[in-house]
């Protein structure tokens, strides 16, 4: 039965279709939403343009695993000292995958409170 409709047809109500569900509005609102996000969103289309609808898809998948594996791999915590205080800032996302490395604090005082030394940092 769909052999009968010509293909010029079945062309254009599909990028009819294509037109009214990609708007210029959804490609906006999704660059706001950050790089990593608009990255796989432009993969997973030119994937889909180039190849075919399940190539395009793994292309996303991959583009947004390899972009998670990255932003995991990042820093989670950063310190900053001021005299002998230290402020620790986490990330929003932070998970025990990625090793954590914390600058050496000045422990040589002793803590006047407890008698011990306080806790001591790493620094690399």
């Amino acid at each position: 039965m769909i052999n009968l409709i010509p293909l010029a047809c079945l062309a254009a109500i599909l990028i009819f279709t294509g037109l009214k569900l990609a708007k210029p509005s959804l490609f906006a609102a999704v660059a706001r939403q950050g790089f990593e996000r608009f990255a796989s969103f432009i993969v997973t289309i030119v994937g889909v343009l180039m190849a075919d609808l399940l190539i395009g898809i793994l292309l996303g998948i991959a583009c947004s695993i390899g972009l998670a594996i990255h932003a995991n791999l990042q820093r989670p915590i950063t310190i900053a000292q001021h005299d002998d205080h230290f402020l620790l800032s986490f990330r929003k996302d932070v998970s025990f995958l990625g090793k954590v490395s914390t600058p050496e604090a000045n422990s040589g005082q002793r803590d006047s409170n407890r008698g011990r030394k306080p806790c001591r940092f790493r620094r690399s």
